[in-house]
Formats: C-alpha cells, sequence, structure tokens
C-alpha cells in the first residue's frame, strides 16, 4: 500500500474569490500541461515579490514619518529654544518696567509726604517758618493799638474778636506770635496777658 501522506489527491475544492476564478481556471490549465513546477516557482516568485513590495512600502512609509516627526521635533525644539530666550526677553522687560515705574511712583509719594509734613509743621509753628526768635511779651498790658499792632490785625478787627472772651482767647492763641492769649479789661480799656 503506497504512503497516503505522500499521495495528493488529483484536485481539491476550494472557494475562491470571483476575481480570482479566470486566474485560477488557466492555472488549472497550465497543470495539466505538465507546467506545475514552473507555476508552482512563478508563483512563490510573485508571492515573494508581493511580500516584499509591501513590507517594503510599509516600510519606506514608516521611515518617511520617523524622518518626519524627526524633522517636526527639531523644529519644535528651535522654536521653544527661541521662543524661551524671547519670552524671557520679554519677561525681563516688562518686570525693568514696572520696577521703574514703582520706583517712580515711590519718589513721587516720598516728595509729597516730605512737602506734607514740611507744610504741616509750619502750619503748626509758623515762628520756625521764618528761623528767627519769637516776640517775647515785654509789656503785660497793652492798648488797642499796641495789641493790634503785635497781632498784625487792625483795631476794627481786634474790637470785632474781643466781643466774645473764649473765641478771643482762642483767635489770639492762633494769631499771636508767642502763641499768647490776652483778655480785655473792661475798666482801663487794656488788653492784658491771660495767665
Amino acid at each position: 500500500m503506497p504512503n497516503q501522506q505522500s499521495q495528493q489527491p488529483p484536485s481539491l475544492m476550494i472557494r475562491v474569490p470571483t476575481v480570482l476564478v479566470t486566474v485560477v481556471r488557466e492555472l488549472a490549465r497550465l497543470h495539466r500541461n505538465g507546467r506545475t513546477k514552473d507555476v508552482l516557482n512563478g508563483l512563490q516568485q510573485l508571492i515573494s515579490d508581493i511580500d516584499n513590495t509591501v513590507h517594503t512600502k510599509a516600510e519606506v512609509e514608516t521611515n518617511i514619518k520617523i524622518n518626519e516627526l524627526i524633522q517636526r521635533i527639531s523644529q519644535l525644539e528651535l522654536q521653544l529654544q527661541h521662543s524661551d530666550a524671547t519670552d524671557l526677553q520679554q519677561q525681563n522687560q516688562t518686570l525693568s518696567v514696572r520696577v521703574e515705574k514703582l520706583e517712580d511712583a515711590y519718589n513721587r509719594m516720598d516728595t509729597y509726604l516730605k512737602n506734607n509734613a514740611s507744610a504741616s509743621k509750619r502750619q503748626s509753628q509758623p515762628s520756625r517758618q521764618y528761623h528767627h526768635q519769637p516776640t517775647r511779651a515785654k509789656a503785660r498790658s497793652y492798648d488797642e493799638q499796641g495789641l493790634a499792632k503785635r497781632l498784625k490785625v487792625d483795631v476794627a478787627t481786634l474790637r470785632q474778636k474781643s466781643r466774645d472772651y473764649v473765641e478771643f482767647t482762642l483767635w489770639c492763641r492762633k494769631t499771636d506770635p508767642s502763641g499768647l492769649a490776652w483778655e480785655l479789661n473792661q475798666a482801663d480799656g487794656l488788653y492784658y496777658l491771660l495767665q
């Protein structure tokens, strides 16, 4: 009995896509004419070429994509390096401008505060404004003209202010060069230093 494994059946029924039906019929005809080895060698060569082409195309496409990605990454790295330097320069310039503005505002505020402080000192201590010692009250009493001259007002203003005792004493303290208060003695018409 011959070995069943070595013998192949004379034909085999398989399903073939309709596009390949005419080609398979042509292969069957060549097989019947005794050209089976040539057909098998040709098919193997064709299959090998197709596989190589598919692999080669896939490899070429993959290599192209890899090269494109490498170029893209290089471009992005260059842009990032350039933008980092540019961004740092812009941020540095922005901060410098802000610092200059803050310094300017600080200097203006400092000048303003110094001016207001010296103005308030001048208002609270008017004698220091002119850098001389205040005139001392030599006499303990003045007539209307003498006190008006001391307070640097006219007699009419002095008479008007002296009508109200409390208002007059406060006004005298503000107006007198030494900050003294005066009071009118109705009996003799003289103004005396308030103790």
